[in-house]
């Protein structure tokens, strides 16, 4: 699964191995828990490693969820899988017509 993650102006996007979200009875509390390759991406490591000590929001967006202003709560490293925790202060089901506009629009911008 790819995801996206958006800091700012910045957007960069990450291969997930795996992805589970617990959804908890406050409104819009969501704990997501993320695995990624570090042999495929050995780029990850710094960069989230970079963000979690940052402490800066950023929003997250996948095939079916968007995070909102989310952050990292913990990380676990293994010689090959970087495991996060996350949390965000909303989310809401994806609209995919709407992120395909942006990819277009993303597309035409910088030709």
């Amino acid at each position: 699964m790819r995801i996206q993650i958006v800091r700012d102006s910045d957007k960069d996007f990450f291969e997930v191995k795996d992805m589970s979200v617990q959804q908890q009875i406050e409104p819009n509390f969501v704990t997501i828990i993320l695995a990624i390759d570090l042999v495929k991406f050995p780029i990850a490591q710094k960069f989230f490693i970079d963000l979690y000590d940052s402490r800066r929001k950023f929003d997250v967006f996948t095939t079916r969820y968007d995070f909102f202003r989310s952050y990292i709560k913990s990380i676990d490293l293994t010689e090959e899988i970087l495991g996060l925790t996350m949390s965000c202060d909303s989310f809401k089901e994806s609209n995919i017509s709407e992120r395909r506009l942006d990819v277009i629009d993303n597309i035409l911008n910088k030709s």
